[in-house]
């Protein structure tokens, strides 16, 4: 139990830090916030949910192509039934992750949230 709480205290333990910056109520936009306070902070957490989000989508594809390779390549019924189920829950994964993904620009086109009438696809952020 002692490690779970470390573990936490150490991934928090960014957070609590960019929350000892001062609030800024003159930005309002979270979405390339260039000043300081909650709004960087927001625009830190989004970049964040957006790579992890690509990299979950990545896993469940790569998930799903590694139960077609072991369903391919085994020889027995159990190595073909584990490569099965390995290629449903792949699917499962890749289909929940669009249905939300969907969901959430359906919601924030319909309550006018995010200001731009595009969805951004997200990415694996890029040295520039």
């Amino acid at each position: 139990m002692k490690k779970i709480y470390t573990t936490i205290a150490v991934f928090a333990l960014p957070f609590v830090a960019f929350g000892q910056e001062n609030f800024d109520p003159s930005v309002t936009q979270a979405s390339g916030a260039s000043g300081d306070g909650l709004a960087k902070v927001l625009d830190t957490f989004g970049d964040l949910l957006s790579t992890l989000s690509a990299l979950l989508f990545g896993a469940a594809v790569v998930a799903f192509f590694y139960g077609v390779a072991k369903f391919i390549f085994s020889t027995g019924n159990d190595g073909k039934a584990e490569g099965k189920s390995i290629m449903v829950w792949g699917i499962i994964g890749i289909f929940v992750m669009s249905a939300v993904y969907g969901l959430v620009g359906i919601l924030a086109d319909t309550f006018e949230v995010g200001g731009e009438d595009d969805i951004n696809v997200p990415t694996l952020p890029s040295e520039s």
